[in-house]
């Protein structure tokens, strides 16, 4: 079994408009809600073998607060531009290029690409995955260039105002 979390950056600042995207900062609210998500993830055993993040301050601050959590150590963050920058397919090179060794991959990313992602595989989601929003799934599978085809045994879609 394979598995990926996928988490959305948590809530940026939009305060300094002369800012480029790539280096907004979360604000306090987004850490607030990060740290449901964390322990949530904390509190229910799910530790990923690797930590993937785009290379955005604003998914970096993200994936830093959640290993923090997890106990991940901050420094094996793989950073990725293609998870800002390729669309869904950047995601898929991304897990296509992972180890088999790893069983479980936490990416973080935005919108509307994270949302993309999951819909390739759920085609459920309504809305976009909010702020911190949390989804997990579980391919039966043993090889991550399987996972596109492979059958999803399980799903799960938690957001930080559900905890």
């Amino acid at each position: 079994m394979k598995i990926v979390y996928l988490i959305r950056h948590a809530k940026s600042s939009w305060e300094d408009p002369t800012l480029p995207d790539e280096l907004r900062p979360i604000l306090p609210k987004g850490v607030k809600k990060t740290k449901k998500i964390s322990d949530y993830l904390f509190e229910n055993n799910f530790f990923p073998d690797i930590i993937i993040s785009s290379h955005a301050k604003r998914a970096i601050e993200t994936a830093n607060l959640v290993a923090k959590k997890l106990k991940y150590p901050e420094s094996k963050i793989n950073i990725e531009e293609k998870i800002y920058h390729n669309g869904i397919d950047g995601y898929f090179e991304t897990i296509y290029s992972t180890p088999e060794l790893f069983e479980s991959i936490m990416i973080f990313g935005h919108n509307p690409t994270i949302t993309n992602f999951a819909n390739y595989f759920l085609k459920n989601l309504d809305d976009y995955i909010p702020t911190s929003g949390l989804i997990i799934l579980k391919f039966d599978t043993n090889k991550w260039t399987d996972i596109a085809n492979a059958d999803l045994l399980d799903y799960k879609c938690i957001y930080p105002k559900q905890l």
